[in-house]
């Protein structure tokens, strides 16, 4: 998963660049762009975050901006959550299932086909699902 570093530095190098527009345009922009990335896409959202403690980020589908991870926000196909060092946070699935992400855990939604359920892809990490 290393495009997810990579994307958040190519990010930081593009800022450098936008102080000759206008702190006000620039300003005007970040704010539109955070608020339409932060948004779920999908609904019913495949899953949803019921607790974020620590440094916890997502990547949502389409894009490789690092976005800081807020409780109850619901994640669609495609969305990717990492979770840093010394953080913690846990995913209720549409079928009542909570999987908990350890410290280090990158994981990204796949969608359902058919008849299976969505997936988690673990990229690195550890979790542990808890089901009723």
């Amino acid at each position: 998963m290393a495009s997810v570093g990579q994307g958040h530095g190519r990010l930081a190098r593009s800022f450098r660049v936008l102080p000759s527009l206008g702190a006000g345009s620039v300003l005007a922009s970040l704010l539109a762009c955070a608020s339409a990335a932060e948004a779920a896409d999908c609904t019913p959202p495949l899953a949803q975050l019921v607790l974020v403690k620590g440094s916890v980020e997502l990547v949502r589908q389409g894009t490789s901006r690092l976005t800081a991870a807020d409780t109850d926000a619901g994640l669609c196909a495609g969305d990717t959550v990492v979770v840093h060092q010394r953080a913690q946070a846990a995913l209720l699935l549409s079928n009542a299932t909570v999987v908990r992400l350890d410290q280090g855990t990158t994981v990204t939604l796949s969608p359902p086909a058919g008849a299976r359920p969505a997936l988690l892809n673990v990229v690195s990490g550890a979790i542990y699902v808890i089901s009723r």
